[in-house]
């Protein structure tokens, strides 16, 4: 039997564990107690570990435009989805043309005093120092017409490929600073992802490439094959948890925001362990690594109370690390009719 453990612990399994206060009381009348029992399991065991993420673009940029001013329009709104080139944001350019118009005739007048100077200094009326000096004063006012024709071009922010607008930042009417994001912009050609948070801990046993399995919770049956292509170098700021991205295959029903859940195959040792395992409502009194539970002696059916030292839960179950024989049989219902040493009736599942 391949069982997949789990290092999340699911609150309904502490629930179980530690929830019961104390052994089970006697049983105050004579008639035998109807109880079922299961063999308990060697598992070999593949560790995972299992984490809740959101599904968003692997590539996000907050696009800006290459100037200040002020917003004039933006042209999509969130959910677009845009194509290459498409205008997504205008700036007024009242300021930016002014600058354009005047860069351009301080261009052509520099270009004009250049073209003065050379034929005086052709015919040795002007020195090389002179001309050296109109030929950088011409290259300066060229750069500073290039620069104003940038700017002027930058008023219109465009898409640089196929996207999702994600979220609008800012709104028309508000003037921008140089570099102030206004959408930002899902790269729908770098895929999607999910981004789970891990404790240190858990990223430590995570390697780059490492398998995932992935259900999207608004997506029923849909189950989706990726890999970890990235690990958080630094916890965040606030949650103290480190971000880890999975890669997702191409999926129309795939969308940004959707709720997801990722199990990884985690780092272990060459040969997966063989561990022991028994149902968890088989256990009470849990507490401080310990436990116990009542073993079944088939050929009397007399039950005997058994302290086990437990481990982590896998799935259902409990890893138990001692305490116990292979093919013992266990209690795992009706705890609080019996007692030790008490005779009892009992359902042995699977034989």
């Amino acid at each position: 039997m391949q069982l997949i453990a789990s290092k999340i612990f699911p609150a309904g399994l502490f629930t179980i564990l530690i929830g019961c206060s104390a052994a089970p009381p006697a049983q105050e009348n004579q008639e035998t107690p109807r109880v079922s029992v299961e063999r308990i399991a060697i598992a070999n065991i593949e560790e995972t570990i299992s984490a809740p993420g959101e599904v968003t673009f692997r590539r996000v940029i907050p696009l800006a435009f290459v100037t200040g001013g002020r917003l004039s329009s933006i042209l999509v709104n969130e959910g677009d989805y845009v194509r290459a080139n498409q205008p997504l944001a205008r700036l007024d350019t009242t300021v930016l043309d002014v600058e354009l118009e005047r860069a351009r005739s301080e261009l052509q007048r520099r270009t004009n005093e250049l073209r003065r100077i050379q034929e005086l200094f052709d015919d040795g009326w002007v020195t090389l120092a002179q001309l050296e000096e109109t030929q950088n004063a011409q290259a300066l006012a060229a750069t500073a017409a290039r620069t104003a024709e940038f700017n002027r071009d930058g008023s219109i922010l465009k898409a640089s490929g196929p996207g999702v607008v994600l979220a609008r930042l800012t709104e028309p009417g508000q003037v921008l600073p140089l570099g102030s994001p206004v959408l930002s912009w899902g790269d729908v050609s770098g895929g999607y992802i999910l981004r789970v948070l891990l404790s240190d801990t858990q990223v430590q046993r995570i390697e780059l490439g490492a398998p995932a399995q992935v259900t999207i919770k608004a997506i029923e049956g849909m189950s989706l094959s990726g890999q970890v292509v990235e690990l958080g170098a630094q916890a965040e700021s606030r949650s103290k948890s480190f971000a880890v991205e999975i890669s997702l295959p191409p999926s129309t029903n795939l969308r940004p925001g959707q709720i997801g859940n990722a199990t990884i195959s985690v780092r272990s040792s060459p040969e997966p362990e063989d561990v022991t395992l028994v149902p968890a409502n088989a256990l009470f009194d849990a507490r401080g690594g310990q436990g116990f539970l009542y073993l079944l002696d088939p050929e009397t059916d007399r039950v005997r109370l058994q302290r086990v030292e437990i481990g982590e839960p896998v799935g259902s179950a409990v890893k138990v690390t001692s305490g116990l024989q292979a093919n013992a049989w266990v209690v795992v219902s009706n705890l609080e009719q019996i007692q030790d040493g008490m005779i009892v009736d009992a359902d042995k599942r699977g034989l």
